[in-house]
């Protein structure tokens, strides 16, 4: 089973902590969702995607009109949704749709986004199942189906493997909004042994560009080796920026709080600055 095909999952691994009614497989589907699914699922065909599958049919059958401006003129909301997108949506292989994804708590990310794609809202409500109640939220979802901006998504070098094979555009290599964009998809904002601390994880050559962007700017890179996830089999790289140098970094990031960002973490880098 490791390792083959089934519709849109591919095996990954036995998932021997979800087997209370039967054999469960870790997959990873193509639109960039890892699951836990049944067996037997698989082997009948009933299992075939995470459950993007049927909202790409629908997306496609009923393809709701969207703000083709918003992707064909250059802007600091597109640069911050790029790099969004890059850290959290996907773009399956097949089909036209293009998806974000998130938790509850982050609805209001997604809300702006919805605007600017579609004039207005426009989210599906993901409830989590009885299996998955202790390890994840309710989620809502952006979904949308469009040749023209997939194929635009695909010129920028975006795919379906993103997670492993990503580059950053030239264009975007010293853009602070599709770097605020970045760090609040895959970033991470702590305080920790007194330190405030920020992270960004992902593709090996992304990170690589945000150590060149940060080296730019004066911060002494601190970029580890590319480490790996054994789980999903994914190589990762991770850049990180600690104490004054963060603050700096955070400091500009968010000087002009009308452009877009993820109130959730804005909000925890204030609580961390009133500890420092």
């Amino acid at each position: 089973m490791i390792d083959q095909k089934f519709g849109y999952l591919t095996v990954l691994e036995r998932d021997s902590n979800n087997e209370k009614s039967g054999t469960y497989f870790k997959v990873k589907c193509d639109c960039g969702v890892y699951k836990s699914v049944r067996k037997d699922g698989l082997i009948r065909g009933t299992t075939k995607s995470c459950g993007c599958k049927k909202s790409e049919i629908t997306a496609t059958k009923k393809r709701i009109p969207i703000i083709l401006e918003f992707f064909s003129k250059p802007s600091p909301e597109l640069s911050y949704f790029l790099g969004f997108f890059l850290a959290d949506g996907y773009l399956p292989s097949k089909g036209f749709y293009i998806g974000l994804q998130l938790q509850e708590k982050d609805r209001e990310i997604l809300e702006k986004f919805s605007l600017l794609i579609f004039g207005y809202s426009r989210l599906q409500y993901i409830k989590k199942s009885k299996k998955d109640a202790k390890n994840r939220q309710d989620q809502y979802r952006l979904l949308f189906s469009s040749p023209v901006v997939k194929k635009y998504l695909e010129e920028l070098g975006f795919d379906s493997n993103k997670s492993e094979s990503a580059t950053v555009p030239s264009m975007f290599a010293y853009d602070w909004n599709f770097w605020r964009g970045m760090l609040d998809g895959d970033g991470t904002i702590c305080y920790t042994n007194g330190n405030l601390l920020i992270s960004l994880t992902g593709a090996p050559e992304v990170i690589n560009s945000f150590s060149l962007f940060c080296n730019s700017l004066g911060f002494n890179k601190n970029q580890r080796t590319p480490l790996s996830l054994v789980r999903y089999k994914i190589p990762l790289s991770e850049f990180r920026l600690s104490g004054k140098e963060a603050l700096q970094f955070l400091n500009t990031m968010y000087s002009d709080i009308t452009q877009l960002h993820l109130q959730r973490k804005f909000k925890k880098f204030l609580d961390i600055k009133t500890k420092m």
